[in-house]
């Protein structure tokens, strides 16, 4: 027997550089080939550097809104500290005229105490809107006399005005009772 014929699976093809050599383009083309190559060159140059130009600027773009979120927040966040400061310097300024203000009513009142001679005395003290309304009693006019003689000298208070004097018979401490009216705004 003789030997079995050997088959070759795998033609042997040309290489591509043969493939190309067998292949001519007519003469009356080359131009028009050429020109379409160079086109394509420059169209597929163009789409890479337009590529590049375009993710450059989305980048950028991105970097814009980034630190423009951030710069939003932060103006949020002043805005709110500002807000929190504003209310702070209200509540202290509403403080210190509560404080100043009770400041002056308490000497106000303890200039009242301090200008009451010893034969006189307070009952009640009510304020109301105009000032604050004293009533007390005295032994006698003289003791009233001299009570309004001081509190009408007395600069933190202003001019006090009697209303009322009654004289009180038969009550156990006899004498006067009486009112007076001390306006809110003193000199």
């Amino acid at each position: 027997m003789s030997a079995p014929a050997t088959f070759d699976y795998l033609r042997a093809a040309p290489t591509l550089e043969e493939a190309l050599l067998l292949y001519r383009i007519p003469k009356q083309l080359q131009a028009a080939c050429r020109a379409l190559c160079c086109s394509v060159l420059f169209a597929m140059t163009a789409w890479v550097l337009e590529g590049a130009r375009l993710d450059r600027a989305v980048r950028s773009e991105q970097l814009d809104a980034d630190r423009y979120a951030r710069q939003v927040s932060a103006l949020s966040a002043q805005r709110v500290y500002e807000k929190r400061v504003q209310f702070l310097t209200d509540l202290d300024k509403r403080v210190r005229m509560i404080a100043e203000s009770g400041t002056l009513a308490a000497r106000r009142l303890a200039a009242v105490s301090a200008d009451l001679p010893a034969n006189v005395w307070i009952t009640a003290i009510t304020p109301d809107a105009d000032g604050v309304m004293l009533e007390g009693r005295t032994r006698d006019l003289n003791g009233l006399s001299d009570a309004l003689l001081r509190l009408n000298a007395d600069p933190l208070l202003a001019k006090p005005a009697l209303l009322n004097a009654q004289v009180t018979a038969g009550a156990a401490p006899v004498g006067l009772r009486f009112t007076v009216h001390i306006a809110a705004t003193g000199p």
